[in-house]
């Protein structure tokens, strides 16, 4: 028996099995190998579209990221069992004439192992062999199972995650369009009676982040389904009212902190994907289609009222959307004049507040 072969083999075997298990079991994150898989492909991916998140190539590299990652593991499982077989010349034979067989026909004989089928062909020798033969099969027939299950929850959270994206957007596709549609002229309460059910749908689908990082490769081009567009968007929303929103207009600003908190949790989950801080802050948000409601914000301007934390909080948005091939300016892109009109000439009709900035520290 070669040592050498034999321990090369069995170091990538426990290699790829802990990689798998880690993967697919563990709450958060995924293993190393996992990781620097779906790294690879989406930057691929990435350059192959420009750095273009409306690039429709972008699409596709969620599924091939995934059939990347299963048939990673199912090849590297393989090659290890395959190179432990090869060590020693003796461990697989011809069936008829129990010759020898070369490293190809293990390497074959491996495979239909793995498979849990058998060719019939070729034959382990010994009972060492024999037993462990027995085994790959099993642990096979086991593996392709945890990779189809796997599978199948990637995809049902990727709709999840849709299906989220989906509600912020209808909810407004801007900033300005969601303060805009969720003000009835006295207060915000509509938004209050979403928040509660919302925050528990973010939180979800930032629990889906944690254990399943390979969310984060599937990509939409569809304005509806970007979820981090849509999330970045309703994150300005909220920073606006919690600057500018007056004293005692519904909602509440624990109220506020509760839908803030889930966005909060979410992001919390990029530290997986490697995603740091931009370098700059973004610019502030237009409070144009609010000021032309006459509802003048009153006080300082918004860079001087935002904090180092809500800077800090506004970069890390800025590059998730740079992760994705995005431009800060898209999140401002859905709102239409003819839409803010109706809007404003429906608010007009009701009372109107002036907004305050907050008191100063």
């Amino acid at each position: 028996m070669n040592i050498w072969i034999f321990t090369a083999g069995l170091i990538l075997l426990l290699l790829v099995l802990t990689d798998l298990i880690i993967t697919t079991f563990a709450p958060v994150g995924s293993g190393k190998l996992a990781g620097y898989l779906r790294r690879g492909v989406w930057q691929l991916f990435l350059k192959l579209s420009g750095n273009k998140g409306s690039r429709k190539i972008l699409n596709y590299a969620g599924p091939v990221s995934v059939v990347i990652w299963l048939f990673g593991w199912l090849l590297l499982i393989w090659l290890s069992n395959s190179l432990i077989f090869i060590s020693d010349p003796g461990s697989v034979v011809e069936s008829g004439t129990l010759r020898s067989t070369t490293w190809v026909e293990k390497t074959y004989f491996t495979g239909y192992v793995l498979s849990t089928m058998g060719s019939g062909e070729f034959i382990a020798r010994g009972p060492g062999w024999q037993l462990y033969s027995a085994f790959i099969s099993f642990s096979g027939y086991i593996v392709i199972t945890i990779i189809i299950t796997y599978l199948y929850s990637v995809v049902t959270n990727d709709i999840t995650r849709r299906k989220v994206s989906i509600r912020i957007y209808h909810s407004g596709g801007s900033p300005q369009e969601i303060l805009l549609r969720y003000w009835d002229g006295n207060d915000f309460s509509r938004l209050k009676n979403d928040l509660a059910s919302l925050s528990e749908e973010i939180v979800e689908v930032a629990q889906n982040h944690m254990a399943y990082p390979i969310l984060h490769n599937f990509h939409s081009t569809n304005r509806e389904e970007s979820l981090e567009l849509n999330l970045a968007s309703l994150d300005e929303a909220l920073s606006i009212l919690m600057l500018y929103k007056p004293e005692g207009v519904a909602p509440s600003l624990p109220e506020l902190y509760e839908l803030r908190s889930a966005i909060t949790y979410y992001l919390q989950t990029l530290h997986n994907v490697l995603i740091t801080p931009a370098e700059h802050v973004p610019p502030p948000p237009d409070l144009t289609p609010l000021l032309a409601n006459e509802l003048p914000l009153d006080g300082k301007p918004f860079e001087q009222l935002q904090s180092d934390k809500l800077k800090l909080r506004r970069k890390l948005l800025k590059s998730l959307l740079y992760n994705q091939g995005w431009k800060w300016e898209k999140l401002n892109e859905t709102t239409k004049p003819d839409q803010i009109d109706d809007w404003l000439s429906r608010i007009r009709r009701k009372r109107s507040y002036r907004w305050p900035a907050p008191e100063q520290d």
